[in-house]
């Protein structure tokens, strides 16, 4: 009895690992179906360029020019003659040094924007790798144990089959056998007609 017990409570818990197993088995393969990558955003992307002391200096060079322009005007033409070309060379100066900043900062912002694209596409890789390598572990442990669960309830199933089997063979043999030492006893005992001896009377 405890062999047929054992037996079918193998198989209940074998028929709950193989729907345990389907069901984390449908979860992960649609987990893999529906992923998506995740969207990650460059952090330089909108890094602007500081034109601040660009406007500062060209400003002030602005004012120096029509400053000086006026204090060469007073000198007379041949003050503003001599004066005007250098005071529009160190104003050109000026502003090509300006300029070159400009496009050092420009340069400089390319450059991070560049190893941000980078950045965020090894993280995405790394990230969509790390994932889908989960969710396809789950899957193969799901299949493991769907595996596992459909062999143990194969197993119990046998095992109950021998059991039942086993005790039905058994009740006949004692049925049987009861029967066989009944009619044995009888078959010795007084009452069998056969062993019984009269005695003739003279």
């Amino acid at each position: 009895m405890a062999v047929i017990t054992t037996a079918a409570i193998g198989i209940g818990v074998s028929a709950y690992q193989v729907g345990t197993s389907i069901s984390d088995k449908k979860k992960a393969q649609k987990a893999i179906d529906n992923f998506k990558p995740q969207e990650l955003r460059n952090p330089y992307a909108d890094l602007a360029i500081d034109t601040t002391a660009a406007d500062q200096q060209t400003a002030a060079n602005i004012s120096n020019v029509a400053t000086s322009v006026d204090a060469l005007q007073r000198t007379g033409a041949r003050g503003v003659a001599a004066g005007v070309p250098k005071l529009t060379e160190s104003s050109i100066l000026l502003q090509e040094r300006i300029s070159a900043d400009l496009t050092k900062q420009a340069q400089h912002r390319d450059e991070l924007i560049a190893r941000g694209e980078d950045n965020i596409q090894n993280l995405q890789e790394q990230r969509e790798r790390e994932i889908l390598s989960g969710l396809g572990q789950k899957l193969n442990v799901a299949d493991q144990n769907l595996a596992t669960g459909i062999q143990g309830a194969a197993s119990s199933i046998v095992a109950l089959g021998s059991a039942i089997e086993s005790k039905s063979s058994g009740d006949s043999d004692s049925f049987g056998g009861d029967e066989v030492a009944e009619s044995k006893s009888a078959w010795l005992s007084g009452s069998n007609p056969l062993l019984q001896v009269k005695t003739p009377k003279f």
